[in-house]
């Protein structure tokens, strides 16, 4: 809901999502949850357009993650079984379980936090 006077106050705080106008009165900037700053309902286009980019960016990562560690889990376990691995002495088995594990740790910190940040926000959603 949308509103800009005294007599859409009630309406505003009643609806889901009360969005104020930027000429609006002190009561509709009260009782809306959200007070445009700019002249315009175009604001709102532009904001509905970068959160449906967030969200995609979200969804993105979580399929990242998801199938890095998916990846890191089938070759941990793989590696891990209980055949003798050549060439390895049983004693020093147990490093090929702490690789893995630091490779997932690491790829959470460095990786992640390389992908949400180096990547550049659509044409258009910012000024």
């Amino acid at each position: 809901m949308t509103g800009d006077g005294v007599n859409d106050a009630p309406a505003l705080k009643k609806a889901d999502i009360g969005i104020a106008v930027a000429d609006a009165t002190d009561a509709a900037r009260g009782a809306s949850d959200i007070v445009l700053t700019e002249p315009g309902l175009s604001v709102i286009i532009s904001v509905v357009h970068t959160s449906r980019a967030i969200f995609q960016r979200m969804k993105n990562f979580t399929i990242y993650a998801v199938s890095i560690t998916i990846r890191i889990v089938v070759s941990s376990l793989y590696i891990c079984r209980n055949r003798p691995v050549r060439g390895v002495r049983r004693s020093s088995r147990r490093h090929f379980w702490e690789s893995p594990s630091i490779l997932l740790g690491v790829d959470r910190t460095l990786l992640g936090s390389a992908l949400t940040l180096g990547s550049e926000p659509r044409y258009g959603l910012r000024k």
